[in-house]
């Protein structure tokens, strides 16, 4: 398929054990640029539950296959739930485990999903104090853990970014 269409960028889904055990070849394979979790689909196929403890490794494998692959953090699977309330203890969950995204069957889960993924005012004020502390560039960079601070602070700050402008995209569009 990627042959036939090879400059389309293709979000690759893992949704059983043997697709997790390929997950590194999946993530270096181009143009994948980015896994996606398909918890439903992976519970089923090993028979077990979903709770956070019975998915940790399968996320934990997607978060380093993304990682050592150079793509973007993995997208967490939909919420089978339909209360805001779990919903938000998933995208947490999915957050912890190093998921910078989550898929959504319903709709109405999408705001949710929006909120809890953007940044806080707070972590982005932190942000912005330690790239002021380090450098724009890194160049202040001291110690050994100066340099995860400075990283985490970037992604803080590309994560508002990104938010910011889906946010201004879609007030434009409720506008029209």
């Amino acid at each position: 398929m990627s042959a036939a269409l090879p400059h389309v960028p293709i979000v690759a889904m893992v949704e059983t054990a043997s697709s997790l055990r390929q997950a590194d070849r999946i993530a270096e394979c181009s143009p994948v640029v980015r896994l996606a979790f398909g918890i439903r689909d992976f519970c089923s196929d090993l028979d077990i539950d979903g709770t956070p403890e019975g998915l940790a490794y399968a996320r934990s494998t997607l978060v380093i296959a993304s990682k050592t692959a150079e793509i973007a953090a993995p997208i967490d699977g939909p919420t089978a739930a339909d209360d805001r309330d779990t919903v938000a203890a998933d995208i947490d969950t999915a957050q912890k485990f190093g998921m910078t995204g989550k898929l959504s069957v319903r709709a109405r889960h999408v705001d949710t999903i929006n909120e809890r993924f953007s940044p806080s005012a707070d972590s982005v004020s932190q942000a912005h104090a330690t790239i002021a502390e380090l450098g724009p560039c890194g160049e202040n960079i001291e110690t050994g853990a100066d340099r995860p601070r400075f990283i985490s602070a970037t992604a803080v700050l590309s994560r508002s970014r990104y938010f910011d402008r889906l946010e201004a995209t879609k007030s434009a569009s409720l506008a029209q």
